[in-house]
């Protein structure tokens, strides 16, 4: 599979997302990434995504992708602990190439799981029809 993420990949992404989500504790926010994946020249995407598949290929994980701020909502039930949700904000980057990573492999292995599948089914249909024919006088 191939997990490089082009620049289309990048504005298809972010073109989705809200400007006002949450993320980064390094305040790189998503409206950052919305205008990045507004503009023209595509210098500045090209970069991000060139570091971050460094970082991907070589095993590095950045160090802004190391930290993570975990937050606390209350899920309208109370303000006891067991009724609150804890999310956790990533770095914006960090969430799109997980993302992207995560939906290759998702249709990788739909894709696989189909022609095994496939494969299956031909297989019990043979060996139903060897089975039928065996019994036929």
């Amino acid at each position: 599979i191939d997990l490089t993420a082009s620049s289309e990949d990048f504005v298809r992404y972010f073109s989705r997302r809200k400007e006002g989500t949450a993320s980064s504790p390094s305040d790189r926010h998503y409206g950052h990434m919305k205008v990045l994946a507004q503009m023209e020249d595509s210098t500045v995407r090209d970069t991000i995504l060139r570091v971050a598949a460094t970082a991907v290929a070589t095993k590095q994980p950045l160090d802004r992708w190391l930290r993570c701020t975990q937050v606390m909502l209350d899920k309208g039930k109370g303000v006891f602990i067991n009724n609150l949700r804890i999310i956790q904000l990533l770095e914006a980057d960090l969430n799109f190439i997980l993302g992207f990573i995560w939906s290759k492999r998702l249709n990788q292995a739909l894709t696989s799981f189909a022609s095994h599948s496939k494969q299956a089914a031909s297989s019990i249909l043979t060996q139903r029809q060897h089975m039928t024919a065996s019994f036929q006088p």
